[in-house]
């Protein structure tokens, strides 16, 4: 975990104001040692309770758990219905399907999608 892109999306995103709930079903012991008691920041039980109220999800880790999510259960959790998916572990149109706006990054350029589709490749 020591170099996980998770613990500087953490740190540049708490720096910029957002408030954290995560989830990580192997590294929560180790994610809570390492931020101790960092303000912003908060751990769950649960996969799906991170996503209550939450503008948006961030995907930084591939655990097979996450492969086949229940997008209805999700869409009703967010505040809005936003996805980056920093390990490419959704299918696009999956999450298009879904009324998602997707972000997968390094996937490329996803503006070939159908007319108004919500769904982008960063990088």
């Amino acid at each position: 975990m020591r170099e996980a892109p998770s613990i500087l999306a953490i740190r540049e995103l708490i720096g910029a104001g957002a408030t954290i709930n995560a989830f990580d079903p192997v590294a929560r012991a180790t994610a809570e040692i390492e931020f101790g008691d960092f303000e912003g920041l908060s751990f769950s039980d649960d996969a799906y309770d991170v996503l209550r109220g939450a503008h948006a999800l961030i995907l930084l880790t591939e655990w097979s758990m996450f492969r086949s999510p229940d997008l209805e259960r999700m869409a009703g959790l967010l505040a809005e219905k936003v996805i980056i998916d920093g390990r490419n572990v959704f299918d696009p149109d999956a999450m298009r399907r879904g009324g998602f706006e997707y972000f997968g990054i390094g996937r490329g350029d996803l503006s070939l999608s159908p007319p108004g589709s919500r769904c982008r490749g960063l990088g």
